[in-house]
């Protein structure tokens, strides 16, 4: 009686009828029952709906056979609702004399915690092979010498060879001869992923059995099962990535291009007014050199006029703050010789997404000339001829054209941007020519394309 009552499986006694007429507290306990709860309703009755005929076959059956027991895996309905499932031990006791069967005696296990943990294995496991049924990469399991035991949807769709066609195979099989050949598989496979050294260099090609092959790739790792070892091998094919490499390399070089061969100078900025890039054309027009001007903004050079440094401060930092994105300013600068140059500055900043500086970069215009011509201009006394008058002032201020200058010697010196008079000052257009014979002796400009003016 004692080890029935203290039992800590779930123990009940119960008539041929389904009746139970004896449980002990530990089946109380499963299905949240006073014991003359479950006296009352039977064994039966708590049984899952599911289960009811099951059950209800399974112990008849004892009664029409020679068999005297079974083992039966079903489920409870506990008394808040809760399913319960258990492993049930049924006997049936007969009569010695006749055979005449007398009750019933079930011992009850809780199997719902195990249950729940295979549930939440198997839900694992079919994540995880779901995972690699629609990885991207081709996913391979090898054995230790490296021979294809399995491999997923996208391993068939890279190499386009079926299933069969690649288990069974070594995997070094799948890669052209002149990288598979180069590679130790065996010592990658006893490495199993454990250091960088295991991993191949650089890109393999991957064969395909259509003509072509495909760059990729490829990462190992070891994993010990009991007495068995598996290799995984990961596969990606990288052509796209090294499409997209190359399209930009090519679009930097073609930027680059551009920003040494403008005819306006290109400074990219850095932190604390340090310089990144400083193009050919600023070196003509300041004087120094790249690597002169790199190494000067790092120690603190200003090459800014003392009048306008703290105006051009004031721009830099509304810039880097992020007050504005773009400005224009005209200062005076210095030029590495020491002597002052007039500067149009054209500024602009560039942010990602989440509002950080990628960089400042400006264009930059040596004005010089045209400063002096206008002052000039407003120095000289008033002409009696308005027409002249009109003239100076357009070539002061207003047209633009690209000039051919050959000197004796034969180069040709082409002069962009050179200040001209109004489409109909003609006057004014031979006074530049003659103005710049005077600034290169010997010189004989022309017109590149004569009569042809743009703003």
């Amino acid at each position: 009686r004692g080890a029935f009552d203290n039992a800590r499986s779930g123990k009940a006694i119960g008539d041929v009828d389904g009746k139970w007429v004896r449980v002990n507290q530990s089946l109380c306990r499963m299905l949240g029952y006073e014991q003359e709860e479950l006296l009352a309703l039977g064994w039966l009755a708590v049984t899952h709906p599911d289960d009811r005929v099951e059950s209800n076959l399974r112990a008849n059956s004892l009664l029409n056979d020679d068999s005297n027991s079974y083992t039966q895996s079903k489920r409870y309905v506990t008394k808040d609702g809760r399913t319960l499932h258990a492993l049930v031990d049924i006997s049936l006791v007969k009569d010695d004399t006749d055979g005449t069967p007398l009750f019933y005696i079930s011992e009850v296990q809780d199997l719902t915690e195990m249950v729940g943990l295979e549930a939440a294995v198997q839900h694992s496991e079919a994540r995880a092979q779901a995972l690699i049924d629609t990885a991207r990469d081709a996913i391979f399991e090898l054995d230790s010498n490296g021979v294809i035991r399995a491999c997923n949807p996208a391993a068939n769709a890279m190499t386009t060879l079926t299933v069969t066609e690649l288990i069974g195979h070594p995997i070094e099989a799948l890669f052209g001869d002149e990288t598979g050949a180069a590679i130790d598989w065996q010592r990658l496979l006893v490495l199993g992923g454990s250091d960088e050294a295991s991993q191949p260099e650089g890109h393999l090609y991957v064969r395909r059995a259509e003509a072509g092959r495909i760059p990729v790739e490829m990462q190992l790792w070891r994993s010990e099962l009991g007495h068995d070892t598996i290799h995984h091998a990961i596969v990606r094919d990288v052509s796209e990535r090294i499409a997209a490499e190359r399209a930009l390399r090519r679009a930097h070089e073609e930027l680059r291009f551009q920003m040494a061969n403008s005819p306006l100078a290109v400074i990219q900025w850095g932190d604390n007014f340090t310089i990144d890039y400083w193009s050919p054309a600023a070196e003509r027009v300041f004087g120094w050199s790249s690597e002169e001007a790199v190494v000067s903004a790092a120690n603190g050079w200003n090459f800014v006029y003392e009048e306008d440094h703290e105006k051009g401060v004031a721009l830099y930092e509304d810039l880097t703050s992020g007050k504005i994105a773009r400005a224009r300013a005209t200062n005076r600068n210095y030029h590495r010789d020491g002597t002052v140059i007039h500067c149009e500055w054209h500024n602009s900043v560039r942010v990602d997404e989440d509002g950080n500086i990628t960089s400042v970069l400006s264009f930059v215009e040596d004005i010089t000339d045209r400063v002096e011509a206008h002052g000039a201009l407003l120095r000289s006394p008033p002409e009696s001829d308005p027409g002249k008058r009109r003239r100076q002032y357009y070539v002061a201020r207003s047209w633009r054209i690209d000039l051919v200058v050959q000197p004796g010697d034969g180069r040709n010196f082409r002069l962009y941007g050179g200040r001209i008079a109004g489409p109909r000052c003609e006057n004014a257009r031979t006074d530049a020519l003659q103005d710049w014979s005077r600034r290169i002796p010997g010189a004989t400009p022309a017109l590149e394309k004569p009569g042809e003016e743009r703003p």
